[in-house]
């Protein structure tokens, strides 16, 4: 840019970015860099707290993602994807942002969470499922449209995984094989290729003010089918969530379902000071799934 002659230069600031280990599951973690101070435009460079609380209901209702073609808007980072590689048997994520230069991070949180050490392979790590897991999923199956047949391929069955090819969620050579990265930006129409291209659309803490909603639900409408299942997980407190939810309703069938607290308790390897301190989002807000 120019002002008065003078050629101006934005230049990013070098700002403080941690390693963090989420607890998402009993006894494992997903590895994240966070940068919670950004610049306006790299909002995706912070592990927001709509994140953890996807990637713990992710790993709680694996059999809404097995065997599924999922995209996920808004990764940023990338904690709820790398959530689905590692905790479902997705057969694929298609991980997205608007901002490419978001992608550098992102690769480097999926090197991170995928091993490198020989290993056997098994075709679905998640076999044991209590009666607490699939909790939501459960509701969601049965509040869609098509409940009658999913229920039956899903519930009925002890959550047979329908994924027949070997896959690993921890092999790097397996994680590879099942992402990708894409920039999308939902203010433009989606391409022909990508109409129907899903199964699932994620999202976590996507809809906020200045976030374009009203587009992102014309975005949603327009590139998925009859067929298409939307998971978004969001905060009550958003101010224009009853806004999008208004706007979302006339073209989808649209069902809410509070999380539990249990979703926000002892998330991270650190102290309840630095969890509280950091994330004060896991206090504050209260989360449902859409």
């Amino acid at each position: 840019a120019e002002y008065m002659g003078f050629k101006i230069e934005r230049k990013m600031m070098k700002l403080p970015s941690y390693t963090w280990k989420f607890k998402i599951i009993k006894g494992d973690t997903v590895t994240l860099i966070d940068q919670p101070i950004f610049q306006s435009g790299e909002e995706g460079k912070r592990v927001w707290e709509g994140g953890i609380v996807f990637s713990r209901f992710a790993a709680n209702n694996s059999v809404l993602f097995r065997g599924k073609k999922v995209l996920e808007l808004g990764s940023g980072g990338g904690i709820s994807g790398i959530s689905l590689l590692k905790y479902t048997n997705v057969e694929k994520i298609t991980f997205s942002d608007y901002k490419e230069s978001l992608f550098p991070l992102l690769e480097s949180n999926l090197a991170a969470n995928a091993q490198t050490s020989p290993h056997k392979h098994i075709s679905d790590p998640f076999h044991t499922i209590s009666d607490e897991e699939n909790y939501e999923a459960e509701k969601i199956i049965n509040s869609s449209p098509l409940a009658p047949k999913i229920a039956e391929g899903y519930l009925k069955f002890a959550y047979k995984p329908v994924i027949t090819a070997p896959i690993c969620s921890h092999c790097s050579k397996c994680f590879k094989s099942r992402y990708s990265i894409e920039k999308i930006d939902w203010t433009k129409l989606p391409t022909k290729a990508q109409i129907g291209s899903y199964d699932l659309i994620v999202g976590s803490d996507i809809v906020y003010k200045g976030s374009h909603h009203d587009l992102l639900c014309l975005y949603l409408k327009t590139i998925s089918t009859e067929k298409t299942l939307i998971v978004l997980i969001m905060p009550d407190e958003r101010e224009v969530l009853k806004e999008f939810i208004d706007f979302m309703s006339k073209d989808f069938i649209v069902n809410c379902i509070p999380l539990s607290d249990n979703y926000k308790e002892t998330f991270l390897e650190a102290t309840t000071e630095t969890e509280n301190f950091y994330f004060p989002g896991m206090i504050e807000l209260h989360y449902n799934v859409y």
